[in-house]
């Protein structure tokens, strides 16, 4: 009897064995689709390697609506809150595994509307390598997200403060060390010779246009150092006519008075085949490539410019100006931003999509391609991260005031806010008014402008 009981135990096992092995999960070369939301130029640079790498997920391209609607984004007369609302609305109608975020409003909006995936405890997985991922970075765009994070980066744009170390030094002049402050760069320019005139030494040069446009970026750019903000959205006041504000406005007018501050004003020749400016560095930079500027605000590019260029002084990089108190930048900003709707079937795939695009392997990769110099890696790992030369660019906190985080307010008031403080300054440069009288024309039209705005 024994014998016959477990024969007949054997055949229910083999029996139920067989059972389970049919109801299995379908074989695992069965392909997952994921759709990416993303430009074309960035998803082609990666979608033929990842999909080589996993041969059980193919990927997908989704033309986003704001590359098949690029030419609207060049019309000034642009309805910004439309644009956006139609931007959403095809988002919501493509439904992407995986979308490419291409500013902060965009994030920001997605976050808060609960349309992205929390990634807090993905980025907590070994593989992601959290040690190694720009902490900096994480810490951005969780306040993006509202102090959850959505999106990772594949790597972000920064700036640095380079200087003319051989001007400097002939004028016996210290070379600057990292924390200098717009206040004490200017005091170093009063000790050159500085001038208003194109042929003179300029202590700060700023940039060159067509036309003077850059003296209210430099304000903003010290203000938002400090913490300050022009526009109170949530109580939709327009907040300019303060006494921090009006001290930023006296120190950018007297410096672009006496030469400390320069703008190199002259138009780009056009290049015939392409339709667009050519970049001649000895017009592009002006007076710091040639030697006559000690000081000017670069991105990563720029010292490929001046390797290039063979310059004929010696120059060096500090992390850029800040307030003595906050010791935070305002320039950095994530580039190639990447989230996992939240609605996707396939959240696991797509974060192994994501995790790719800002894997060590990668940021390695693209950290030695010359196509993408303005872009640094997320990854403190790579080759460019610990070259000397790029540490001024990774050196500082970013601000929760920096201009990635001025996303949130409208395209159309920043313009107008724009517009009407470069009259405000030409009028200055000319003495038709003093800078309290300037200030308070500024706060009134800004504020006729954001009443608009909000319908008030």
């Amino acid at each position: 009897m024994g014998i016959r009981k477990f024969g007949w135990f054997l055949i229910i096992f083999v029996l139920l064995f067989t059972q389970a092995c049919t109801q299995k999960a379908p074989p695992s070369n069965e392909k997952i689709t994921l759709n990416v939301w993303a430009w074309d130029g960035n998803y082609n640079r990666f979608a033929a390697d990842f999909m080589a790498k996993n041969p059980n997920i193919r990927l997908q391209w989704i033309e986003p609506f704001e590359q098949s609607h690029k030419d609207i984004l060049l019309n000034e007369n642009i309805d910004f809150e439309s644009y956006r609302k139609q931007y959403f609305e095809a988002l919501d109608k493509a439904q992407p595994d995986v979308i490419l975020l291409t500013e902060s409003s965009t994030y920001h909006t997605l976050a808060s509307t609960g349309k992205l995936l929390s990634l807090e405890s993905y980025i907590e997985k070994e593989e992601f390598q959290k040690e190694t991922y720009s902490q900096h970075l994480i810490e951005m765009l969780r306040s993006t997200g509202n102090g959850t994070l959505f999106a990772v980066a594949v790597g972000f744009y920064n700036e640095a403060l380079f200087y003319n170390k051989t001007l400097l030094q002939q004028y016996g002049v210290e070379v600057p060390e990292a924390g200098l402050s717009w206040e004490a760069m200017l005091d170093i320019t009063k000790l050159l010779p500085t001038g208003p005139e194109k042929d003179d030494i300029h202590g700060y040069f700023v940039g060159t246009r067509e036309k003077p446009s850059t003296s209210w970026s430099v304000i903003k750019n010290i203000g938002l150092s400090r913490g300050l903000k022009y526009a109170d959205l949530e109580q939709k006041k327009v907040t300019l006519n303060t006494e921090s504000w009006q001290k930023i406005w006296e120190m950018v007018l007297e410096g672009y008075k006496s030469g400390a501050m320069y703008e190199h004003i002259e138009k780009m020749p056009i290049n015939p085949l392409s339709g667009y400016p050519d970049i001649i560095p000895e017009i592009a930079y002006g007076p710091f490539f040639s030697g006559k500027s000690a000081f000017s605000i670069r991105s990563p590019y720029f010292i490929e410019v001046l390797k290039k260029g063979n310059v004929p002084f010696e120059w060096g990089i500090v992390p850029e100006p800040i307030d003595s108190k906050m010791a935070e930048g305002v320039s950095m900003s994530p580039s190639e931003l990447y989230a996992i709707n939240v609605a996707s079937g396939h959240k696991e795939e797509a974060w192994e999509l994501l995790n790719y695009l800002v894997s060590e392997e990668r940021a390695k990769q693209l950290a030695s391609s010359e196509n993408i110099m303005d872009t640094l890696p997320a990854r403190t790992n790579t080759v460019k991260s610990n070259d000397p030369q790029f540490a001024p660019f990774y050196a500082l906190p970013p601000s929760q005031n920096a201009f990635y985080f001025e996303g949130t307010i409208p395209p159309k008031f920043s313009e107008k806010v724009s517009s009407i403080a470069l009259k405000l300054f030409a009028e200055l440069m000319e003495d038709k008014l003093t800078v309290a009288e300037a200030l308070e024309k500024l706060q009134n039209e800004a504020q006729v402008e954001m009443n608009a705005l909000s319908g008030s």
